[in-house]
């Protein structure tokens, strides 16, 4: 049993490992080639949305930060994690929204500081923020020691013995569920499934290709049906993003999402 937790610690260090190591040889690249390839903006407008200190009024508080840049051929995505540098100061943030006009910007632990002045001044860089999490993953494994069960559990999922299964009337009963959601053919062959099963089932795919819409779908589709339905993610962007795709599908306005007091609200 021992051996499956160490497992996973190593599978979690080898992810992480590999990321940093990525990032580290991306910024070893000029940054006119990291701008060309879109890993990384330059020169772009910050407008930063906060309120001015009340005894100064020349330092802002903000959560959120507008970016404007012309020609923006980026590969960013909603839900990035990035570092917005420039003038001397450095922030990580998220991306929430991205457009043709532009990008938001959140930050997911409160109000960050920058001189007024700076708002709406050109100069600002984007690029991809290092994320190393890897000792909050862990803390699942660590539960593992103590959790026999569970760890019993994941073992025999590891090992084969515990297989996808669902039946013939769930499959029906999913198949109907699906053709009433505008999901594309791969998405309502995934959403099949995951209705249908009766142990566990894992979806997998490259960014883009509509899995937050999906998990929207099936949260939606359980909780009609009186489900209890936890959404958990290692990011708090990728939740919010998670948590209002529900609510777009299901026009419910009461979604919380529940946290520290200091940590986005939505």
């Amino acid at each position: 049993m021992g051996n499956l937790i160490d497992l996973l610690n190593n599978a979690i260090d080898a992810e992480y490992d590999s990321k940093n190591d990525e990032l580290d040889e991306l910024f070893l690249v000029p940054v006119e080639e990291r701008v060309q390839k879109g890993d990384t903006i330059a020169n772009t407008f910050a407008y930063f949305e906060g309120v001015p200190d009340e005894e100064s009024g020349k330092e802002y508080g903000f959560t959120r930060v507008k970016l404007y840049c012309e020609n923006n051929i980026s590969k960013f995505r909603e839900g990035t994690p990035v570092c917005l540098s420039g003038h001397g100061y450095s922030f990580n943030l998220d991306i929430v929204e991205d457009n043709e006009e532009g990008m938001v910007l959140e930050s997911n632990y409160g109000y960050k500081s920058i001189p007024a002045i700076y708002s709406g001044a050109n100069g600002w860089q984007l690029d991809n923020a290092a994320v190393d999490i890897r000792n909050i993953v862990k803390k699942s494994t660590d539960i593992l020691r103590f959790k026999s069960e569970k760890l019993n559990l994941l073992s025999q999922i590891f090992e084969g013995k515990i297989r996808q299964t669902s039946t013939n009337e769930k499959q029906k009963e999913g198949k109907l569920l699906a053709e009433k959601t505008d999901l594309n053919s791969t998405q309502k062959r995934a959403f099949i499934e995951a209705y249908a099963s009766t142990e566990l089932s894992l979806i997998q795919g490259p960014p883009g290709t509509g899995k937050t819409w999906l998990l929207a779908h099936l949260a939606v589709q359980f909780a009609k049906e009186g489900k209890n339905v936890l959404i958990t993610a290692n990011t708090h962007t990728a939740i919010n993003n998670a948590l209002q795709k529900a609510s777009i599908l299901s026009k419910y306005p009461h979604i919380y999402k529940v946290g520290k007091i200091f940590r986005k609200m939505d």
